[in-house]
This record gives C-alpha cells, sequence and structure tokens, in this order.
C-alpha cells in the first residue's frame, strides 16, 4: 500500500469515529438540550435525590407513588398509569411552593392550629401529645427539653402514624402544656386545641 493510500485510510477512519461521537456508538441521535427535569412536590428535589433525606423521604414517597414510582421501583408496585406525571413549568427551578405545601399537607400560616390530645400508652399508661408547633416556628427539641425540665418526666420527639412530628410527654398535662405554649412560646391562645376524646375537639382557652 502506497503513503497516499495509507493517508487516505486514517482519514476514512478519523471521520467514521468524528460521526460515531456524534451519533453515539449504537447509531442512536445526540442528547438534545435543554433536558427536561422533573422535580418533586414536597422537597423540590429531584426524585433521584428525596432518598437521600431519610426523613423527608417518608413524605416524599406518596408524590413518588402517584408520579414517577419507576424510580424506586422496589418500593412501588409500577402500573400503565403514566398520564398523570407533572413536570414544573419551570424547568431550571424547583416545584412552586404552593405545590410542596399542597403535598406535604401543612395548614398556612393563618389556618395552623396546635393540638394536645392524650394517648394511652402499653400498660394504661398515659402522655400528653402535642402536635402542630413545629407550624409556629417552635423547635421540638427545644420545647421537649423545656417540658421535661419543668415537669421532671419523660419527653420524646416522634412522629405520628401519618408522619408529623409530635411531642410527647408523660401523663396528661394537656391544660399546663397549653398554657406552656401562650406564656412561653407566644402562641396565640386562639390556636391552641385540646381534645376531649378522640372526636371532640375545643379551645384550650375561652
Amino acid at each position: 500500500m502506497s503513503d497516499i493510500d495509507d493517508i487516505g485510510s486514517v482519514h476514512s477512519k478519523s471521520a467514521d469515529s468524528g460521526d460515531e461521537h456524534e451519533h453515539g456508538a449504537s447509531g442512536s441521535e445526540a442528547v438534545k438540550y435543554p433536558l427536561k427535569v422533573m422535580y418533586c412536590g414536597v422537597c423540590g428535589l429531584p426524585p433521584e435525590y428525596c432518598e437521600f433525606d431519610a426523613k423527608m423521604f417518608e413524605s416524599c414517597k406518596p408524590w413518588i407513588n402517584q408520579h414517577c414510582p419507576w424510580i424506586y421501583p422496589d418500593l412501588f408496585e409500577i402500573t400503565e398509569k403514566t398520564d398523570e406525571l407533572i413536570i414544573s413549568d419551570n424547568l431550571d427551578a424547583p416545584a412552586s411552593s404552593s405545590v410542596a405545601k399542597k403535598a406535604s399537607g401543612k395548614k398556612k400560616a393563618g389556618e395552623a392550629e396546635i393540638v394536645i390530645s392524650l394517648a394511652t400508652k402499653k400498660g394504661k399508661k398515659s402522655a400528653t401529645v402535642v402536635l402542630g408547633a413545629d407550624l409556629f416556628n417552635i423547635k421540638l427539641a427545644d420545647l421537649s427539653k423545656i417540658c421535661k425540665k419543668k415537669y421532671s418526666c419523660g419527653v420524646s420527639v416522634s412522629s405520628d402514624a401519618s408522619n408529623r412530628d409530635i411531642v410527647e410527654i408523660q401523663g396528661d398535662r394537656r391544660e399546663e402544656v397549653a398554657e406552656l405554649l401562650r406564656d412561653d412560646f407566644n402562641v396565640d391562645a386562639g390556636r391552641i386545641f385540646i381534645m376531649e376524646d378522640k372526636k371532640t375537639k375545643r379551645k384550650a382557652f375561652h
């Protein structure tokens, strides 16, 4: 083979290689930009990243199950119903705060309330349960620490069956906790409620 043939062969291979890079090794079309990105309606991150915040992930699961269950096939049963997929109109930013609030089930600031109820534990022991304090920018860890010191009893921060953060205080201290929230944390008295039983809710202060 002559030198000219060698040069032609090299040019031919280079052209083939460049074409392969442009269209991909399999001959498929090149990736088109801008890419469309889906964001979780609860935390605002791409759904693939929700699992890295274990606490928030529990709140994200219902949204993921409805809109993109295939991302976590081991957690959800994948169906053919994918027409309800929601992608943010603004593909460069997380989903709007209104969508996030709706998905998380939290009330607006003007509608926020604290509900204090009594739960029965094993061995017929009772515990005061405080729900909604975090909606008033109260750190549950601080509330727990104050209650533990003030009432000299066991106090814990946990989640209820609906994955809402609550504070549990040993014994029936519903009235005392209502006063504590009003006086020490400046919560509007009209936003504090006490559950008399599982169905009867009343304002803590008349």
